[in-house]
């Protein structure tokens, strides 16, 4: 998995010493999502269906009694360099001791992925580097 990223992979070595691919399809199996593995060894449901693998966290989240607040982050505050809250762009507060930031990139904004996270991050004191396209549609007109 490592050698399929194409810029400084070495950052996944923390978490996939802790938690591998293998333990994230186990942990599917576990949680009712029968997997596939195609081609290039993606794994995908056997369904072909995402809700399925959305389903499977919402509901194990729910089992440790996560709370589900839904909203738009506009900021993240900080009290001495500890998060402390989000606000929303509704202009509610969130309280919370730690946020996992995961907003998407800015290359498919129909998906909602507004780019958002990398001002947000950037407005936390994170380095943002060029972002560059992986998975891309390709749209052409006429047969090749």
């Amino acid at each position: 998995l490592i050698a399929n990223i194409p810029k400084n992979p070495r950052f996944l070595y923390s978490a996939f010493s802790v938690f591998s691919p293998d333990d994230v399809m186990s942990f599917f199996k576990e949680n009712g999502v029968p997997l596939k593995t195609e081609r290039g060894n993606r794994v995908f449901p056997v369904s072909d269906k995402a809700v399925d693998i959305v389903d499977a966290l919402v509901n194990a989240a729910k089992k440790y009694k996560c709370k589900f607040i839904n909203g738009e982050a506009d900021s993240v505050s900080t009290d001495d360099g500890m998060v402390s809250g989000v606000t929303l762009k509704n202009g509610d507060f969130v309280e919370a001791d730690s946020i996992i930031l995961a907003t998407g990139g800015r290359s498919y904004p129909v998906t909602g992925s507004t780019g958002d996270g990398y001002r947000i991050a950037q407005e936390l004191g994170h380095t943002i580097t060029d972002i560059k396209p992986s998975l891309v549609p390709l749209c052409c007109h006429g047969r090749f």
